[in-house]
């Protein structure tokens, strides 16, 4: 992997994790951040443990790795949260269609003679 390769990569990692916390398609940023984080990580990781056999052009180091495999660990966390908050609006969303609640409402509603 080129130098300009990681930094486009490192970009698009980075604009990822702005959009799965600013809930801007949060689903999409937060599980395509997953997969960047690990390529970026794991592209140090093989510089570092193969003393620069994939190139020398691509910044190795331990530390990035890891920090990279933490913000990837963090989009899953988020992924999680989006899931289930989907989820649980699916739920609130049926309930509010359940036809026997609207009949239960709509008879409290209409005048007693």
């Amino acid at each position: 992997m080129y130098e300009t390769q990681y930094i486009l990569l490192f970009l698009a990692g980075v604009l990822l994790t702005t959009g799965a916390w600013t809930d801007r398609a949060t689903g999409f940023c937060a599980g395509a951040g997953v997969f960047v984080w690990l390529v970026i990580g794991f592209s140090s990781m093989a510089l570092v443990a193969g003393d620069g056999a994939g190139g020398t052009d691509v910044y190795a180091s331990t530390a990035l790795a890891w920090l990279c495999f933490g913000n990837s660990a963090m989009h899953v966390i988020r992924l999680g949260i989006h899931i289930h908050d989907q989820l649980k609006d699916a739920d609130e969303d049926a309930a509010a269609l359940d036809p026997t609640q609207a009949l239960d409402q709509s008879d409290t509603q209409t005048p007693q003679p």
